[in-house]
């Protein structure tokens, strides 16, 4: 997960070691590599040699040294190393899984304890490099006020944040499993 060779649009003829184009992101990710010199913002004039109108080293309109709309070494609109956004996911190209530091117990609603309703609501999260949850949504509900109850105790979760192959922490997109089990 080193990006040793970005994409360029003046890529060197003769190098002294020759090395593969990369894009930072899942291994079975594939950088073209047309034999054209006009590879770059295909909205430019015919001869241009342009990368794109973004910043950084990178090709199109983003910032950094990847592919696309988006910021640093990966392929699309998002961030980081993800293709066409951010996050990873855990289990794929070298990176680990989160694990949760403090997870109290969500709060039962009163509609789910008067009908004596147990469940599980999932929640689709993105566990962020400094262990705070995000963009908390509900993937599958249970009804009955839990679904908010979810959202709520998750809110304040904090997590041991997944590592990269790199070593440092990266934000991942995990499913959450939240529990409501009447005792």
């Amino acid at each position: 997960m080193t990006q040793i060779t970005p994409p360029m649009v003046h890529p060197n003829p003769a190098p002294k070691l020759s090395t593969e184009v990369t894009l930072l992101g899942p291994p079975d990710l594939k950088v073209p590599s047309p034999n054209d010199p006009n590879f770059g913002d295909p909205l430019s004039k015919m001869m241009s040699m342009s990368g794109g109108p973004g910043g950084g080293s990178g090709i199109g309109s983003g910032e950094g040294t990847g592919i696309g709309s988006g910021s640093g070494p990966g392929l699309g609109p998002g961030y980081g190393g993800g293709t066409g956004g951010g996050a990873f996911r855990p289990g794929t190209g070298g990176v680990g899984y989160p694990a949760c530091l403090y997870c109290p117990e969500p709060q039962y609603s009163e509609d789910a304890r008067k009908a004596k309703f147990q469940g599980i609501v999932v929640l689709e999260v993105i566990i962020q490099p400094d262990g705070h949850a995000t963009n908390i949504k509900v993937v599958k509900g249970a009804g009955l006020g839990l679904d908010e109850r979810a959202l709520e105790a998750v809110r304040t979760w904090r997590f041991k944040p997944a590592v990269g192959p790199s070593g440092t922490p990266v934000a991942t997109i995990t499913d959450i499993e939240v529990n409501f089990r009447l005792l």
